[in-house]
């Protein structure tokens, strides 16, 4: 009779119970026919009490006193341990308290789907049935300021509802199980279950970050109000304003057909692969399909006796055939999605509990991986290698500097807009229950926004998906904290090497370094091991701080490296079996003996029949 260890259980267990709930996430947020009302919230809470039960936490801690144990056995215990002590809840009603929120959370989330949304055409007066997701590409790229105002307010009403329809009771019971675990509210919470650091030295850090970009963020507004009027920073006006031209001049140069052969190119000139993953792929919008762009790991990869376990990995996104923007906007989430599943994918330790995306998983580290990945896409050299029209001809350098430009004004509103989210999400958890009404948050909102960003925000704050999500609230400040990461990162590869893009040492740094240990380490840890410098904003700030002509001159030097750098030209293999569905449909996959070429083709081929349909 073969004795399992405590580890190979611990594995089995948790991933019988982690897959059920993905599947269940999955049919749900995808709206495919196998979904079952209320069945995401069941297999979430079966698996949260097993996750939140103290007695597994004691046999782990009586087997790790054992010295018979293998370095593989140790090592996995070790994991496990982490993760029950910050999982683990002792107070009964507290649990039931848990599983009742992931309830009420799934009911909201489903309500919000079915939210009919568009707005109202001002000439007409017509309701114009649309999604969120078409309603942010309008707000960038419609020309009739009467129009982008009317889709703002549509925007705006999202708050209402979710106000109306159970969000503001979801505040009162998550801060209701902070406090009964023994935390000051539930953002308190969060910020120990992230172990980046505590509330307060998180938002010692924003607080600075917020005074060393204010005058950054004036300067930006006053320029767009000198060059357009007064109005120029208006909700529904700055993106139309600071890029809406642009994303239009764009638009040919980022076909929406091409962006998965360019999300596979770059990565394998990268020298980044998938080490054997599944990749299922959903990335076009439809009807009961849910608005979130996201990476899940419904099977998170592991080592155990030696062998490999690949991931596999779910990628959603909500691509508009036929939308000004969206080819660019589907590109930027396979990079950034897929610099989470390169991350995830490469993490070779003997247990799940290292791989898997929650505590103790860093977020602040996991997005340091996915947006270092995605601001590749706006590099002057990327854009001169990667981005050309139909016809083939690359884009033009005017262009090149047009964008240079418009992503530096937009690199310091984009960050005060997520320190916006971390600020306004803080401030709803310290409120009083009978302060949570709709009438005190929204004009509350709008003036913690207009504080930061000189006006209120382009998107309405309750409008971002992840305040709602349990597994994502009280999380956005780790965007920001990634950002920083980010141009940590880029200054010490580009200090190493002198360039980022096609280079195959990159990938080959990040894989050992950064991705093969897991959570073994915390995000600051990380940081300072690969560049040598303990973690900090500086190399954040020092970008936003520089003058249009040093980035111009920064990226001619970059576009002119090219030249020594051999063009990548070998057969794209990512070491995954990728596969794109629509819904319940499998539109193509490699398990047909297709190259990723070969399937890039017929990806495009089906964008193309999409847009004559519509």
């Amino acid at each position: 009779m073969i004795v399992m260890s405590l580890n190979h259980k611990l594995n089995e267990k948790y991933l019988k119970l982690h897959i059920a709930k993905e599947k269940a996430f999955w049919a749900m947020y995808m709206n495919l026919k196998e979904f079952i009302p209320r069945d995401f919230a069941k297999t979430e809470n079966i698996l949260k009490a097993y996750i939140s039960d103290t007695s597994i936490l004691k046999e782990i801690r009586k087997e790790l006193e054992k010295n018979d144990l293998s370095d593989e056995e140790r090592i996995g215990l070790l994991g496990w341990k982490k993760y029950f002590e910050i999982h683990a809840i002792e107070n009964e009603e507290a649990k039931a308290l848990a599983q009742k929120i992931v309830k009420m959370e799934e009911k909201l989330g489903q309500t919000r789907q079915e939210m009919k949304l568009g707005y109202i055409d001002p000439k007409t007066g017509e309701f114009i049935e649309a999604s969120s997701t078409k309603l942010y590409l309008m707000i960038t790229s419609e020309k009739d300021e009467s129009v982008r105002r009317a889709v703002y307010e549509s925007l705006c009403s999202i708050e209402t509802f979710l106000l109306k329809n159970g969000f503001i009771n979801i505040i009162k019971e998550r801060n209701r199980l902070a406090r009964m675990l023994g935390y000051e509210d539930y953002y308190d919470y969060r910020a120990f279950i992230f172990g980046d650091m505590s509330k307060k030295q998180l938002f010692s850090i924003l607080d600075d970050f917020e005074k060393n970009t204010r005058s950054a963020c004036q300067i930006v507004a006053n320029e767009l109000k000198s060059k357009h009027g007064e109005n120029a920073v208006k909700p529904w006006n700055y993106k139309f304003y600071s890029e809406g031209y642009l994303n239009a001049q764009l638009d040919p140069y980022f076909p929406l057909e091409q962006a998965l052969i360019r999300f596979g190119k770059t990565f394998m000139a990268m020298g980044i692969d998938f080490k054997n993953a599944l990749l299922q792929l959903d990335l076009v919008e439809r009807k009961g399909k849910s608005p979130a762009r996201f990476m899940h790991i419904p099977f998170p990869p592991y080592i155990e006796n030696g062998e490999f376990k690949p991931a596999w990995i779910n990628i959603a996104s909500t691509a508009i055939p036929g939308t000004i923007g969206s080819g660019k906007d589907t590109l930027i989430v396979l990079l950034h999605e897929g610099g989470h599943s390169a991350h995830t994918s490469n993490i070779t330790m003997p247990s799940p509990c290292f791989s898997q995306e929650f505590p103790p998983t860093s977020p602040s580290f996991a997005e340091t991986q996915s947006m270092f990945i995605d601001q590749l896409i706006n590099d002057a050299d990327w854009l001169s290698l990667y981005a050309a029209n139909e016809q083939g001809e690359p884009i033009p350098w005017e262009l090149i500097k047009e964008n240079l430009e418009n992503q530096h004004r937009d690199l310091i509103f984009a960050s005060r807009r997520i320190l916006t989210t971390s600020i306004i999400e803080k401030y709803l958890y310290e409120l009083s229950d009978g302060d949570l009404t709709a009438d005190k948050i929204l004009p509350t909102i709008r003036k913690i926004e207009a504080d930061i960003l000189t006006e209120p925000s382009y998107f309405p704050t309750l409008s971002i998906p992840h305040l709602i999500t349990g597994d994502f609230s009280a999380y956005y400040h780790s965007y920001l904290l990634g950002l920083l990461g980010v141009y940590q990162t880029r200054t010490y590869f580009l200090k190493k090497y002198g360039y980022i893009i096609d280079n195959p040492k990159i990938g080959e740094e990040l894989r050992k370094e950064y991705w093969e240990q897991g959570n073994l380490k915390s995000f600051t840890e990380y940081i300072k091991d690969l560049t040598g410098e303990e973690f900090s904003a500086n190399a954040f700030i020092d970008q936003i701080n520089k003058s249009i002509e040093e980035i111009y001159y920064e990226a001619e030097k970059s576009i002119e490296k090219l030249k020594e750098i051999p063009e990548y030209k070998d057969p794209i293999d990512l070491q995954a079996d990728i596969r794109i569905v629509h819904g319940d449909n499998i539109i193509v996959s490699l398990k047909d003996d297709v190259n990723f070429e070969a399937m890039a083709e017929k990806y495009a081929n089906w964008i193309k029949s999409i847009k004559k349909e519509d």
